[in-house]
C-alpha cells in the first residue's frame, strides 16, 4: 500500500528545498575508500590536502557519524547533514537524536529526518569538508589538530550533534587510533598547504592589482 501521507511530505520538502528527493540507500564504502575521498574533497574545498592530523580527526568524525562507513552512511552523507536549501538532492531515513537530555526515535517521515544526499563520494565527501567550512567553531575546532579541540568546537553553538561531550569524545578517540594510519597515507605534507596557501594568496594579490590597473 502507498503510504500518501509520507509521499505528501516528500513532495512538500522537496518543493521547500528545491531538490530532488533521492531514495534512501546505504552506500558501503572501505576505510581506504572513505579517507582517499575525504583528503580529495579537502583539496577540492580548500586547494590543497589536509595534514595528517585533520585527516585523521575527520576520518574519525564520519567514521563516528555513519558506522565506519558502513550501516550508516545514506547516499554518501559523509557527515549525516540535515539537509539545506543548497542541497540539490534530499532523502530520507530514520534517526535518533537527543533532546534537552532525553533520547528520540524519529521514523523516516518525520521533519526531523530529513537529510541531505550526494550522487557518488567524491561531492559527498566534498559537502562533508564545505558543512564544517562553513561554521567558523567547527572549523575551527577541527584546525586545532586535537580531539579535544575538534569537539570543543562542535559542541559551540550552533552544535554539531546532540550526544553527551565526553561520550562523543572517547568515541572519536578510538576511531582516531583506528583510521590514523590511513590518514597518514592520504594527508598532504606541511610544505604542500603552505605552497597551496602561498599560491592562492599570489592570485588573489594579482587579481586585485590587475583590477586597479583597469
Amino acid at each position: 500500500m502507498i503510504n500518501w501521507d509520507a509521499h505528501f511530505r516528500e513532495d512538500k520538502d522537496a518543493a521547500m528545498f528545491g531538490a530532488e528527493v533521492m531514495p534512501d540507500k546505504i552506500t558501503h564504502m572501505t576505510p581506504e575508500e572513505a579517507i582517499k575521498a575525504l583528503s580529495d574533497g579537502y583539496k577540492s574545498v580548500t586547494g590543497y590536502r589536509p595534514n595528517k592530523l585533520v585527516l585523521g580527526l575527520l576520518a574519525a568524525q564520519s567514521a563516528l557519524e555513519t558506522a565506519n562507513w558502513q550501516s550508516g552512511i545514506h547516499n554518501y552523507n559523509f557527515g549525516n547533514f540535515k539537509a539545506t536549501s543548497s542541497d540539490k538532492y534530499i532523502q530520507y531515513f530514520g534517526c535518533g537524536e537527543i533532546i534537552d537530555g532525553v533520547s528520540q526515535n524519529y521514523p523516516a517521515g518525520d521533519p526531523h529526518c530529513v537529510f541531505a544526499a550526494y550522487p557518488d563520494a567524491a561531492s559527498g565527501a566534498a559537502a562533508y569538508i564545505r558543512g564544517l567550512k562553513n561554521r567558523s567553531n567547527w572549523w575551527n575546532g577541527l584546525q586545532t589538530k586535537t580531539a579535544a579541540g575538534f569537539i570543543k568546537g562542535l559542541t559551540t553553538p550552533p552544535a554539531y550533534f546532540t550526544a553527551n561531550p565526553a561520550t562523543y569524545l572517547n568515541t572519536l578517540e578510538q576511531r582516531l587510533v583506528t583510521y590514523q594510519p590511513l590518514a597518514n597515507k592520504y594527508a598532504g605534507s606541511l610544505i604542500t598547504a603552505l605552497f597551496g596557501l602561498a599560491i592562492g594568496g599570489g592570485l588573489w594579490y594579482g587579481y586585485n592589482r590587475l583590477e586597479k590597473v583597469k
